[in-house]
């Protein structure tokens, strides 16, 4: 039988749905609580996760079996011409979900005003079309629990759940798919009709490539290579046999370079236009993963590449080999030596320096020709340069661990805590410069001393490459694929074997968040653990915080926020996840934005809190159930669900 419960809270009438006589109360100690049956209170939709037999939402308020999933609203990251100006938070009122049965709602997606997509218990996916009516799409045999729904648009949505249930459909249907694990499944968020991800027990991560489900892919893990570059989040890897790929936030894609000598550097300037050099004289150029050969005669190897400007690019190899592209086509330029350049950088205002065999240096351009400066080697080789756009400060590197810095246009050593050979150098700033090599060498400098850094590694290190936000990427030998996350170093192709909670995405970068505070980013190579602040402590240092992390939203790639057990809030701000220290103590299990001063986070015994720019506040709900998730479709129409069947709506 089923039953409609009117309840007064604060003046205003509530309704909730619901079958068999259970009624929604609040308790003292503040959480949900419902009658089970059998004359013992239980947290409102509290259940036994098949998977372990325990309650997957104890008393002590910890974490659901469910897994907040929510869109980032790509046109709404900064607002968005369409986004109406906020005037405060708005209310969530009621929607009366007019279902046969009642419901614990898990998820929800939210498409065009009046459209939502709802998962639950029993396998249950339910809809409610723009004109109010609300329909039960399938009940999926065999599935006691839908934890998450999210979709590219309202004809490409997923489902996940235990055991490994993925279903896939539309706002009309849903039907089984194939995911490969019988990992509970938390999380599912889709970046494209053609690429999605899945997340959940253990650190069981999949991923959608338009077909179907399988591991979530990494560069390949058996290659060489030799050099890497990027620029605004895409980032391009060559190496031995001509093998190249671009990664970007979304995935990787194979370049047909065309060629099957082996690649040694790679530059781009602007993440879309690319140059690569390698054996007999390879000279590669293209755009996106179209790259096409140059041929100028040479038949030596080429091992650098470099340029500030799309018609001004240096390439440099053995035999003292030059060349530049002009903007439209490749051509030898004079050279000042016969013996091999390795490395070539250029400044802002087009003055070159050239480094080589001896610790050769020589400076200049194509056109005043180049003159040699210092012979800072003799018996070695510096193989790399890195420098600031101005030319202030310039770092080669090479043979024996050997490092020189140029300032104010003066060469000197610096001291370095290794002999082994050093194969790459690479900074942000003139004190944040990481230098790699043979066996596993990082060495980092801040400014004053380079110190030797653990990269868990001992293949030979070959390139390294960061932004501006000191994300560092490295690369190797054996596949090695390397991560600095602002504490460590860390594989990329692997992420970690704590249980993940959520996804989000923004401009195709993925995140994943979950146990003891995780929370992963996938750059297209793999998935690397990024800076969470640790909580203060007596000794002055900083315990790791222990909360599980239930939900993430990102506004930007410098914005973002993660919610979970405890009333735990962070913020990344591109550099770091921060803890935001705030009142509240029960779990936030999903969170929501319409802009970065415009984000909303529910949880338990019916808390909303509202973020607008400056401070969280609590904004009233008249309900006690516990709240899963909030999800929207970049504008106002924002809905949220929970226990009882509860589906809440955003009205300003």
């Amino acid at each position: 039988m089923r039953l409609v419960r009117l309840a007064l809270i604060g003046g205003v009438l509530v309704t909730a749905f619901g079958c068999g006589g259970s009624e929604a109360t609040r308790r003292s100690d503040g959480l949900d609580a419902r009658d089970s049956g059998d004359g013992e209170v239980g947290e409102v939709g509290e259940t036994d996760d098949p998977d372990t037999g325990e309650d997957v939402e104890p008393p002590d308020d910890t974490s659901a079996d469910g897994g907040d999933v929510h869109d980032t609203g790509e046109d709404t990251a900064d607002g968005g011409p369409d986004v109406p100006e906020v005037q405060g938070p708005g209310e969530f009122i009621a929607d009366e979900a007019d279902l046969p049965d009642e419901y614990v709602f898990k998820s929800v997606w939210a498409g065009e005003p009046g459209r939502i997509v709802a998962v639950g218990n029993d396998g249950v996916v339910a809809t409610q079309a723009p004109d109010g009516a609300w329909q039960v799409l399938v009940r999926a045999a065999g599935v006691e629990l839908l934890n998450a729904v999210h979709g590219a648009d309202r004809d490409n949505l997923f489902a996940a759940g235990i055991h490994g249930a993925i279903l896939h459909g539309s706002v009309s249907a849903f039907e089984p798919a194939a995911s490969g694990t019988s990992d509970t499944l938390w999380a599912v968020h889709a970046v494209s009709p053609s690429r999605a991800y899945a997340v959940g027990r253990g650190g069981t991560i999949i991923q959608w490539d338009g077909a179907r489900w399988g591991k979530s892919a990494s560069a390949d893990a058996g290659a060489v290579w030799n050099a890497i570059a990027g620029k605004d989040g895409v980032v391009a890897l060559v190496g031995n046999g001509g093998r190249a790929v671009l990664a970007r936030g979304s995935g990787i894609e194979t370049v047909a370079s065309g060629v099957g000598v082996n690649l040694h550097g790679v530059h781009t300037i602007d993440g879309e236009t690319f140059f690569a050099v390698g054996d007999q004289g390879t000279l590669l150029h293209g755009q996106g993963t179209a790259w096409a050969p140059s041929d100028l005669g040479l038949v030596v190897s080429l091992r650098d590449v470099h340029g500030q400007a799309g018609d001004d690019v240096y390439a440099v190899g053995y035999g003292g080999a030059v060349a530049h592209w002009g903007g439209t086509s490749w051509a030898l330029a004079e050279s000042p030596t016969t013996a091999s350049l390795l490395g070539v950088w250029v400044e802002d205002d087009g003055d070159v320096t050239l480094v080589g065999q001896d610790g050769q240096v020589f400076e200049g351009d194509r056109v005043a020709g180049f003159v040699a400066t210092e012979t800072l080697l003799p018996g070695g080789e510096l193989v790399d340069l890195w420098g600031t756009g101005d030319g202030a400060f310039l770092v080669a590197v090479g043979t024996s661990g050997k490092i020189f810095v140029r300032e104010d246009g003066r060469w000197s050593e610096t001291p370095t805590p290794t002999s082994q050979a050093l194969e790459a150098v690479w900074g942000t700033s003139r004190d944040d410069v990481w230098a790699v090599g043979r066996s596993g060498t990082a060495l980092h400098w801040d400014g004053e001393t380079w110190t030797r850094v653990d990269t868990g590694v001992t293949a030979l290190i070959a390139s390294v490459w960061g932004d501006a936000g000191s994300n560092y990427l490295a690369v190797g030998s054996g596949g090695t694929l390397l991560s600095w996350n602002g504490a460590s170093w860390q594989s990329v192709a692997s992420a970690t074997t704590g249980n993940l909670r959520a996804l989000a995405s923004h401009d195709g970068v993925v995140w994943a968040a979950g146990a003891m505070g995780t929370i992963l980013r996938f750059n297209g190579l793999g998935w690397g653990a990024t800076k969470v602040q640790g909580i203060p402590n007596a000794d002055g240092g900083e315990d790791p915080i222990t909360d599980e992390l239930l939900a993430i939203w990102m506004a930007a790639d410098d914005d973002g926020w993660a919610v979970g057990e405890n009333g735990r809030i962070l913020r990344w701000d591109g550099q770091i996840w921060a803890i935001v220290e705030t009142e509240w103590t029960t779990a936030l299990r999903g969170i929501y934005g319409l802009a970065s001063d415009d984000v909303w986070a529910v949880g338990t015994a019916g808390h909303i809190l509202h973020w607008d720019g400056e401070a969280w506040e609590e904004v009233p709900t008249q309900t006690v159930a516990t709240l899963y998730a909030i999800h929207g479709d970049g504008q106002e129409h924002v809905v949220v669900v929970g226990d009882l069947g509860t589906v809440l709506r955003l009205k300003r």
